[in-house]
């Protein structure tokens, strides 16, 4: 009853707001993501420092309670807005950053190795569209880049770069083309000898990764991120399920928080599908009825339904033949 309270108490928020479906599904996707279990599976799947760590330990090394949606990524901001937070102006001066680009999750990390100590500033982003029009590799450079910037003044001083901290940015790619699905790609900067074989200290350089963590699209059952997250975002699949599994198969503790989380985007997903199919029928009639069906395989696409329920579904709701249903479910696929 609680949750079911907190699921409607949020939907009247989000209407009040202006909220529509999509929005508030993303937001809760966020903020699934950024709770510390979560981030802790993915910690020690996609980065180096944490590969060792068991999950609880992982836990315990995240610094704080991640910003989610909070801190600017774009020039002359970033740095501004830590300073001001710093002294205490940042939450009467948060019209200023309206509009701006934000870190969708922040936060810091503390990794141990026999007696010393690192700390690290890690970004993950939910990504649905793994093909935005530019590369996302490309993007999560930038991240890293305003990442280390923003340090100045905040983490080191002047010419103390020994202060820099190393950053991570790590994209949750929601729905990857076929060939990413069901993948973890890391980018880093390495060491080249083009003449000769000077070494520097690999800690010199080691300052910055980019990570595509590119979900399967379905529950496989494996016992990684990737399974994991696909388990927790799975279209379709029943939040009882969903929290079963994650329970007994991830051994994750589904608080309630978590709990109304699951519940929020499995009844919110269903809305943004129900959405979806109408708006297709409506530019169906309005555009043709191809039109309409590729706009309705785009959104489901989109939510991250699987291509055998799409189809299922283009068939009860346009009357189409199986075979005609794989078509425009096959022409929408990316390429």
């Amino acid at each position: 009853m609680e949750n079911e309270l907190n699921a409607l108490g949020k939907t009247i928020t989000a209407e009040g707001r202006g909220m529509d479906k999509r929005s508030l599904l993303d937001a809760e996707c966020k903020a699934f993501l950024a709770d510390k279990q979560i981030l802790a599976w993915i910690l020690r799947d996609c980065t180096p420092e944490f590969r060792e760590y068991s999950i609880p330990d992982i836990i315990s090394c995240i610094e704080g309670e991640p910003e989610i949606g909070t801190v600017p990524v774009d020039k002359d901001l970033t740095g501004k807005y830590m300073a001001e937070k710093v002294t205490g102006m940042a939450d009467e001066n948060t019209s200023s950053y309206e509009g701006t680009v934000r870190y969708d999750i922040r936060f810091k990390a503390k990794a141990r190795h026999e007696d010393e100590e690192t700390e690290l500033i890690i970004n993950v982003e939910a990504q649905n569209n793994f093909k935005p029009g530019y590369s996302l590799v490309t993007r999560g450079i930038y991240y890293c880049s305003r990442m280390i910037s923003a340090q100045m003044e905040t983490e080191f001083s002047h010419s103390d770069y020994a202060g820099m901290k190393k950053v991570h940015s790590i994209w949750v790619c929601i729905r990857p083309n076929k060939q990413w699905k069901g993948s973890i790609t890391t980018y880093t900067i390495g060491e080249s000898n083009i003449l000769g074989n000077a070494k520097s200290d690999h800690d010199d350089y080691d300052k910055m990764q980019v990570t595509l963590l590119c979900l399967d699209g379905k529950p496989t059952g494996k016992e990684n991120v990737v399974g994991m997250l696909d388990v927790a975002l799975a279209n379709g699949m029943p939040a009882e399920e969903k929290i079963r599994q994650l329970e007994t198969k991830y051994d994750i503790k589904v608080t309630n928080g978590l709990e109304g989380r699951l519940e929020t985007m499995c009844n919110y997903s269903k809305g943004v599908y129900d959405d979806g199919m109408e708006k297709g029928m409506e530019q169906g009639m309005a555009k043709g009825i191809d039109t309409g069906i590729a706009g309705a395989v785009d959104i489901l696409k989109r939510m991250g339904m699987a291509t055998g329920k799409i189809v299922e579904q283009l068939m009860l709701q346009y009357g189409l033949s199986k075979e005609d249903a794989d078509k425009y479910v096959r022409q929408a696929e990316p390429q």
